[in-house]
């Protein structure tokens, strides 16, 4: 996925794709960040998570912002952004990336 790097190079951070064969367009990713900092980047799909523990700090249309633990996020398409630990233990997330045109098959 665009934006998210092969390794880490901090041990703390962890991340997985999965992929559903019954369901394409789908990509569902569950990682742990602490020392990463994810650079300006863009996903060519919706994205909505959850943030399971800690919080994200990221700046998305311009804007920084807070992201805690239990806060739901959403991402269009293609809208640059970042993300960042907001805590020293980092966050928890699970995400759900949805292709554009998945809702017309």
């Amino acid at each position: 996925m665009q934006g998210v790097p092969d390794q880490f190079t901090d041990e703390r951070d962890s991340a997985r794709f999965r992929h559903l064969p019954h369901l394409p367009g789908l990509e569902l990713y569950h990682a742990h960040i602490s020392g990463y900092a994810f650079k300006p980047h863009t996903h060519e799909a919706f994205g909505i998570g959850t943030i399971e523990t800690g919080a994200e700090r990221f700046r998305y249309r311009g804007t920084q912002h807070l992201a805690p633990e239990k806060s739901v996020v959403t991402m269009n398409p293609d809208e640059i952004h970042t993300g960042e630990s907001a805590t020293e233990d980092g966050w928890r997330y699970r995400m759900v990336y949805i292709e554009p045109g998945y809702w017309k098959r």
